[in-house]
C-alpha cells in the first residue's frame, strides 16, 4: 500500500491533467518519486531482514494476483493446450538477435 497509494494518486493525476505540460509534469513526479523510494525502501528490507527478502517480498502478492487470475479469469485456467508455435517462436529469436546485433 506504501508504494501502490502514491503509484495510484499519480496515476489520477497523469488521468486528469488537463493539458501535456501537466501531464509531463504528473508523470515526471510520479517516476521521480519512485525512483527515489525504491531504493530507500530496499535498502531498509535489507537492513531489517536480509538481502533474500527483497526477493522473498514478491511472493505474496504474486500468489494472490495468480489466486486471482484463477478464480475470475476462465481463461487463465483453460484445459485445452495449443501446440508450440515453432515458426513464431524462430521468428523471435532470430528478430531479437537482428535487433540487438550482439551475434
Amino acid at each position: 500500500m506504501i508504494g501502490a497509494a502514491p503509484f495510484g494518486a499519480g496515476s489520477i493525476a497523469c488521468a486528469s491533467a488537463p493539458n501535456e505540460e501537466l501531464l509531463i509534469a504528473a508523470r515526471a513526479l510520479q517516476g521521480s518519486v519512485f525512483l527515489a523510494l525504491g531504493p530507500l525502501i530496499g535498502g531498509g528490507i535489507v537492513e531489517l531482514a536480509g538481502w533474500r527478502w527483497i526477493f522473498l517480498i514478491n511472493v505474496v502478492p504474486i500468489t494472490a494476483i495468480i489466486a486471482i487470475a484463477l478464480r475470475w479469469f476462465p481463461e487463465a485456467k483453460a484445459t485445452v493446450k495449443k501446440p508450440l508455435d515453432k515458426k513464431g517462436l524462430a521468428l523471435l529469436v532470430v528478430g531479437s538477435c537482428a535487433w540487438c546485433s550482439r551475434c
